[in-house]
């Protein structure tokens, strides 16, 4: 009697798991259509624009004050402090909620771009003899946070090779590709 009644609550539990796992799938390719048909084309337009007014100036003569709109930079506000820039927000956004490794990747590509920037800038502001000063000023942050880079990626390494039930992320295909 005991048997039969454990058959059955057996056979309740395989059951209830495989609706479990249905539900989790369909969320999961729910998710994945989400992200693939807003986020990530959303991604894709913002980039193939943006660097279209970098390749074509006139078109930021166009767009100019749209761009400003879109990055919240022009917007008729009194509090005009660096955080409530949309662009701002998004930014501190994304480095916020990445993990350590991820974060110093980030950093380390938006501080490379800023780097160079700069240096493109102080030839033609400040003139060529303070190119030295400020190449070697903004050098320094961009070379702490490939050192913090290397240090968590060490890390990181350690940690995965010692992990057994360290789990790879499956590849997903995507229609945008970057």
């Amino acid at each position: 009697m005991n048997d039969i009644k454990e058959a059955g609550e057996i056979e309740k539990f395989e059951k209830r798991k495989k609706e479990i796992e249905k539900k989790y799938k369909n969320l999961n390719t729910e998710r994945l259509r989400f992200l693939d048909q807003h986020i990530f084309r959303s991604m894709a337009n913002l980039t193939f624009f943006f660097e279209y007014l970098a390749k074509y100036p006139i078109l930021l003569d166009i767009y100019e004050d749209h761009v400003m709109e879109l990055l919240g930079i022009d917007q008729p506000s009194s509090d005009k402090t660096p955080n409530n820039f949309i662009f701002d927000r998004f930014l501190n956004s994304i480095i916020r909620s990445s993990v350590t490794s991820k974060k110093l990747s980030l950093l380390n590509s938006m501080q490379y771009i800023i780097y160079q920037e700069l240096i493109n800038l102080s030839g033609s502001v400040l003139g060529d003899e303070n190119l030295d000063i400020v190449s070697q000023d903004t050098y320094r942050p961009l070379y702490w946070i490939q050192i913090l880079l290397k240090v968590s990626q060490t890390i990181s390494d350690y940690k995965n090779k010692t992990t057994s039930n360290y789990k790879k992320r499956e590849t997903i295909k995507r229609p945008v590709k970057f």
